[in-house]
């Protein structure tokens, strides 16, 4: 019988992808997380991401001052819970920075029986008429990544999660925040951004680019569960080279805006 996988164009071609894996999350968990949080996790309790050890803690600070209490801290997967009286449980994570490194702690997350997620972070403005600090709502991103490949059939584009994405959008409005929805662009290589791609790209409309939406977005559509994005435009790529405004003014206040906005907004949603 001839071998199906003879003929292979790149590694994740061989076999399905709804093949089971042999590694498995919950085990790693175990290690990790030996106490699993002793509450009753459902299908709208939210986990809110960052990559920004400083903005996450930012953001802690921001929820303890309304009244959230610290109920624990996990801290070998990044993990804090915080509980509200009246608005009930929410966690915090941090996740590591990177496609892969950050897929695999959304696996162990998920093995907590989270089911709702928002990704928090910043990206390099691609469109010269986004100024530092803008606000984008990313719902769909360019897979120039390799992590997605292990969770969706390949394709340019993956999406996040219709439903969440709405209601983030809604909560947005109702606060009156400046942002813009559109697409991000994924890239495994912030060093081989190459004038090429970044005008394919800008043509394209596409408003920022990061390293984990792709890959993080297939994660979810593959395992079910809902996944949004909120992505602060820092730096700013353009035909000249790249321009450092990470620590810009502007960029500091809308992250201020973006923790009051989850504290004062979403988690009450």
């Amino acid at each position: 019988m001839d071998d199906p996988n003879a003929y292979i164009d790149i590694p994740q071609a061989i076999g399905q992808l709804s093949q089971p894996s042999l590694t498995c999350p919950k085990k790693r968990l175990r290690i990790l997380c030996p106490q699993a949080p002793d509450i009753e996790i459902c299908k709208n309790t939210q986990c809110f991401n960052f990559f920004d050890r400083s903005w996450l803690q930012a953001t802690i600070d921001e929820f303890k001052s309304q009244k959230w209490e610290v109920v624990k801290n996990y801290k070998r997967i990044g993990l804090t819970n915080l509980r509200h009286s009246k608005y009930g449980h929410i966690f915090l994570a941090l996740l590591p920075c990177g496609a892969s490194a950050a897929a695999c702690r959304m696996e162990e997350l998920r093995a907590l029986s989270l089911r709702r997620f928002l990704i928090v972070g910043i990206g390099a403005r691609l469109q010269h008429n986004h100024s530092a600090g803008s606000l984008f709502l990313i719902d769909q991103a360019i897979r120039d990544e390799g992590t997605s490949l292990h969770y969706l059939e390949r394709s340019i584009f993956a999406h996040a999660s219709f439903k969440y994405s709405d209601e983030i959008r809604e909560q947005l409005v109702n606060c009156e925040m400046d942002f813009t929805e559109g697409l991000s662009w994924t890239t495994d290589a912030p060093y081989r951004e190459t004038l090429e791609k970044f005008l394919y790209w800008q043509k394209k409309v596409c408003l920022t680019v990061e390293m984990e939406l792709a890959a993080l977005f297939s994660l979810g559509k593959f395992h079910q569960i809902e996944l949004g994005a909120l992505i602060v435009g820092a730096d700013q790529l353009t035909s000249n080279g790249w321009i450092d405004c990470f620590n810009s003014p502007e960029v500091i206040l809308t992250k201020k805006k973006v923790s009051l906005f989850l504290c004062r907004q979403l988690a009450r949603s």
